[in-house]
């Protein structure tokens, strides 16, 4: 009898081993179409931040999802957001159509954009699309077509 169940539990063990590394391999994955967020159908960049939350640059501006909410943040509605990076305190930096700039948290916790393009000389406010914001330790770069704007932060 002893014989039987070590045998029975001794040829279960890869099917158990089985299962574990299919779950594993099979995450699960959940589609969103643009009728649950109900804005532009490109979306061009994707980042998640500290607390879960989910930003999505997107052809009608920086979507926020929560899980269940989705939202356009306050002041992206105007461009098309293209790119996204965040940096180790948390903060997300923004890049669309002849915009560049930051998230930051209002007196009542809601993230608001602020720009960047003050910091622009005006003849540099035209540029075309941000396709890619890195930032490499204490240095910001937006990257268009023709044009790459750095910014450098002050510690």
């Amino acid at each position: 009898m002893n014989k039987i169940i070590i045998t029975l539990i001794i040829f279960s063990i890869p099917f158990l081993a089985a299962a574990q590394i299919l779950e594993e391999a099979f995450p699960f994955i959940q589609n969103y179409t643009v009728a649950d967020y109900k804005k532009g159908n490109q979306n061009w960049d994707i980042i998640q931040d500290k607390r879960g939350l989910i930003y999505v640059a997107n052809n009608d501006g920086l979507l926020e999802f929560d899980g269940i909410t989705w939202r356009v943040i306050k002041g992206t509605s105007s461009t098309v957001i293209s790119s996204l990076a965040i940096n180790e305190e948390g903060t997300i930096f923004v890049g669309g159509k002849s915009e560049i700039g930051f998230l930051k948290l209002d007196s009542i916790g809601d993230l608001n954009y602020t720009s960047f393009l003050n910091k622009v000389p005006e003849e540099y406010h035209n540029f075309d699309r941000v396709w890619e914001t890195w930032i490499f330790g204490d240095t910001l770069i937006f990257q268009t077509s023709h044009k790459i704007f750095f910014y450098r932060f002050r510690k």
